[in-house]
């Protein structure tokens, strides 16, 4: 388990996930959001950046001129699976929305900007 000694202090926190914060399996994210909470102060916000379905189109895009067809692709829910298993899923602004706050989180700011949603969280 991965742990941080920080000052009290306000915590602003890009995150480095945030490409592959959609691959990860469920067990990594929910012991990633915990540590997340653990560490964020009153009033820190946490920082994330998730591939949104322009991005996704462009990664299976290129996945396919490169690698081949993956095993498993719907651009229309936003899944697909790789030739080596991999399974890559973006998500809905809504969808977004409702996955962290069933975490503890609050979504201060939510945006598209280009190929990517930039959220900013906070614990609630």
């Amino acid at each position: 388990m991965i742990s941080f000694l920080f000052p009290i202090i306000q915590l602003i926190l890009p995150s480095p996930w945030y490409r592959t914060f959609g691959n990860l399996p469920d067990g990594v994210k929910e012991k990633h959001l915990q540590e997340m909470k653990r560490i964020l102060k009153k009033n820190g916000y946490y920082i994330l950046s998730l591939g949104n379905k322009q991005f996704m189109s462009t990664v299976v895009e290129y996945y396919q001129k490169f690698s081949g067809a993956p095993k498993y692709c719907n651009l229309k829910t936003g899944d697909v699976i790789y030739g080596d298993g991999i399974r890559q899923r973006y998500l809905t602004k809504k969808e977004i929305v409702s996955f962290f706050r069933q975490k503890g989180f609050a979504i201060k700011r939510i945006y598209e900007a280009g190929a990517n949603f930039i959220v900013w969280l906070s614990v609630q």
